[in-house]
């Protein structure tokens, strides 16, 4: 395992203030830890770009900002990197990207994109942690998503299916998920992952409670390993650990956690291009899932650029 390059946004803030040249985003929405980021870098002489991905249209929406100039611009995966880099006044040399904001499919495919296609010395991610989660029923169960769709590949990251595959899936509250992009799908072993420990404790309870079923159905509850909801090293060792485990199976993941695990997946699945896949429903966020913030970290994962 490679060094954790861990901090608190309020250690690094001069820092990247000085030496960032761009900053990449989601679009800002009402939930206040979405443009955290943006907000805390106002004012300071930084380009940045945010990213929206339709899955009807299959395309992004790459909107540009610096000194007053906005330029909008839509891509297919086929160009983006040449759209991306044709922006004026950009440079790639040091680059934060705020996983918060960002939708779960593009932080995997932004991810890919910055580490293996464009040349870049630096790669940091900012992760905004909120002060506490909302749209939780009567019952308990937290409902952050209100639509999904079929199961299909990041863009990028397209291996083909292969024999003697493992499937990981990191954990979320709606087990339904994992059962439906289970279904159909042929696979020798499933080996999951849950995030802990949280500010709730509840909430690695709620994981295990909602995907239960559907982990007795493939036998795999004795299976399951355990990891930092919030850390992107920590989901890192998790699968290093599991590969040494597996050395000869081809890994397909399914990341259905947190952002920091979305991204973790991204850089694992880039570094083993030819044996691990990635498998993501698009589901929908609600449009307020949280509120307030409650701390801020930035993870220099530079060392994982190819």
């Amino acid at each position: 395992m490679k060094s954790r390059e861990e901090y608190k946004l309020e250690n690094m803030a001069e820092f990247l203030r000085h030496n960032l040249t761009l900053i990449i985003r989601g679009s800002k929405s009402t939930e206040e830890r979405s443009h955290y980021i943006y907000d805390f870098f106002q004012g300071s002489d930084i380009p940045n770009i945010s990213l929206e991905y339709d899955l009807s249209a299959k395309v992004y929406t790459i909107q540009y900002e610096f000194r007053g100039t906005v330029i909008t611009k839509k891509s297919q995966f086929s160009n983006f990197s040449v759209v991306l880099e044709s922006m004026p006044n950009i440079s790639f040399k040091n680059i934060l990207v705020d996983i918060t904001s960002l939708q779960h499919s593009v932080i995997m495919f932004i991810m890919n994109i910055l580490l293996t296609k464009i040349r870049i010395a630096h790669l940091f991610l900012s992760y905004v942690k909120p002060l506490e989660y909302l749209n939780r029923t009567p019952s308990g169960k937290y409902e952050f998503y209100s639509k999904t769709f079929p199961a299909a590949m990041i863009p990028g990251m397209a291996a083909r299916n292969k024999n003697n595959e493992i499937i990981i899936p990191f954990l979320g509250f709606d087990g339904d998920r994992l059962n439906n992009i289970l279904e159909g799908m042929t696979y020798d072993e499933v080996c999951p992952i849950i995030g802990f420990p949280s500010d709730n404790p509840y909430w690695q309870y709620e994981s295990l409670r909602n995907c239960m079923l559907v982990l007795k159905h493939t036998a795999s509850e004795q299976q399951i390993r355990k990891c930092k909801a919030n850390s992107v090293f920590d989901a890192l060792q998790t699968l290093d650990n599991i590969l040494n485990d597996y050395p000869s199976k081809n890994f397909v993941l399914i990341p259905l956690g947190t952002r920091p695990h979305s991204a973790a997946c991204a850089i694992f699945a880039s570094k083993h291009i030819n044996n691990v896949r990635i498998i993501y429903d698009y589901a929908q966020e609600a449009d307020i899932c949280s509120q307030g913030v409650r701390s801020t970290t930035i993870y220099n994962v530079s060392q994982y650029l190819i």
